[in-house]
């Protein structure tokens, strides 16, 4: 078969997809509409409903010219658009749909969501820790709260870290797998070449204090360390040190023994440990990377 076959196999695959997925947008976005019960969106349904189509029917559009145009960058920007709506909004509508909403909106709630598993408790809470990494949109401090409240510092220091843990492994590696792949497919293999160089030489010290510091989002650092050049090797080492570490400082701050957030002195130093960490990552990041560090051909050999 002639390569014209193939290329215009490729152009129908990909419209087809487009096609596919803005329809999913356009669906779950209507079920979450539906379903939500935010006062705003309540008011508004109509109108925001046939807003959200339009916008996604234009960009549907938007992107279908450009691929004819050979402008892949609009095209796959729009695609993943696409993916990340209906992603979004198919988490948002089934935690509506499964009522999970009011369990996780905060530490009572959820206590009383793990504590219905009875003698399965345990795992149960291990494996909303470990969801809470990759998936499920709740902030951890509900979560360790939920455990310092169910099991006390101890325990819950210890089934936070084995859940946090095994999801940052999994998101590492997946950022690994795909995310390479992914990226690659997106911005192209020369844009990303330039961007793991301009970091090389001191992203694993840069990445490092990021996850050390409990204030950055560390869940997207592990599938961004994925595509940085931080080993495998180095990564399983530091982030088993700084997970333990910022699980640590989570459950016993909670807990009231390490300087409780509540009161005015404790609040204060938090704040200006925040402000020392963002200066101490910026003057990092500053620094002049390392001239001998590997290149993006031959750092995930």
């Amino acid at each position: 078969m002639s390569n014209r076959f193939f290329v215009n196999l490729k152009l129908l695959l990909s419209i087809i997809s487009l096609l596919l997925l803005g329809f999913a947008s356009i669906i779950f976005s209507i079920l979450y509409i539906e379903n939500t019960e935010l006062a705003f969106i309540i008011n508004n349904k109509k109108i925001i409903k046939i807003t959200v189509t339009a916008i996604i029917i234009i960009f549907s559009t938007v992107a279908f010219v450009f691929q004819f145009l050979d402008n892949n960058f609009i095209f796959r920007i729009t695609i993943v658009v696409f993916l990340c709506i209906v992603f979004f909004s198919a988490c948002l509508y089934f935690i509506k749909i499964f009522n999970l909403e009011e369990s996780f909106s905060n530490v009572e709630n959820l206590r009383n969501l793990v504590l219905s598993y009875g003698k399965y408790t345990v795992p149960a809470f291990i494996i909303i820790q470990f969801l809470q990494v990759v998936i499920l949109p709740i902030p951890s401090i509900i979560t360790i709260g939920a455990g310092v409240a169910l099991f006390g510092s101890g325990y819950s220091f210890l089934f936070s870290y084995v859940g946090i843990l095994s999801a940052s492994y999994l998101a590492f590696f997946i950022g690994r797998k795909f995310g390479v792949k992914a990226v690659n497919w997106l911005i192209g293999k020369d844009n990303l070449e330039k961007g793991i160089n301009l970091i090389n030489g001191r992203d694993n010290l840069l990445l490092t204090l990021m996850f050390i510091f409990p204030f950055f989002p560390d869940d997207l650092l592990c599938f961004v360390a994925g595509i940085s050049s931080m080993s495998s090797t180095y990564f399983i080492i530091m982030i088993t040190l700084t997970r333990a570490f910022s699980t640590a400082i989570s459950v016993f701050t909670l807990n009231g023994t390490l300087l409780p957030i509540n009161t005015w002195w404790g609040f204060s130093f938090w704040l200006i440990f925040f402000a020392v960490a963002v200066i101490i990552c910026v003057v990092v990041y500053k620094r002049k990377g390392n001239d001998n560090g590997k290149n993006y051909s031959s750092y995930r050999s």
